[in-house]
């Protein structure tokens, strides 16, 4: 199992690639399966474009979106819609991105209301060191995502829970 995340930055202009690949094996059998390819191109804090590509265990989704003046016109695996003002994503590792009422499932193409809230300060092991950290929860209808952050606003860990009721963590080593 594996995720990249590649941050290129050029004045206001921000590239974000995600590369994500899981397998839940057991006694060399796969039951689970998870690919996810996606980029992402931000400027000033709004999605400008969007390409992403998603195996969640033989279930394919796809999202390609290009904002076009204030609209961001979007095709998903569903068809086509356009979603009003700046558009903002899932995008965990800019805490600021976050700060939305609404935000894109880069896998779905779902629109989704979100409430971000700031949780209890914590202290995790990041890089093999105890570290000071902000901690925050993402709600929406559909889940629960919990991320941690420095006092510096690096992410350093996220955790979650997949479909089949399995927790997902990450802590950043």
């Amino acid at each position: 199992s594996s995720s990249i995340v590649t941050v290129s930055a050029e004045g206001t202009r921000t590239q974000i690639r995600v590369e994500a690949r899981f397998d839940v094996t057991y006694l060399f059998i796969t039951f689970y399966s998870y690919r996810h390819s996606n980029t992402e191109v931000w400027q000033e804090g709004c999605l400008q474009e969007i390409q992403a590509k998603t195996d969640d265990n033989g279930e394919k989704f796809f999202v390609q979106g290009t904002r076009k003046g204030e609209q961001l016109q979007l095709r998903t695996h569903h068809g086509a819609q356009v979603l009003e003002g700046c558009v903002k994503t899932f995008a965990y590792w800019n805490l600021a991105w976050l700060q939305s009422p609404r935000l894109l499932n880069s896998q779905t193409g779902e629109w989704q209301p979100v409430e971000v809230r700031n949780l209890a300060d914590e202290t995790l092991p990041v890089r093999g060191t105890l570290t000071s950290t902000r901690h925050h929860r993402i709600t929406s209808d559909k889940f629960t995502i919990d991320l941690w952050y420095t006092l510096n606003d690096e992410w350093v860990g996220l955790q979650s829970t997949t479909q089949d009721g399995k927790t997902l963590r990450y802590v950043l080593r």
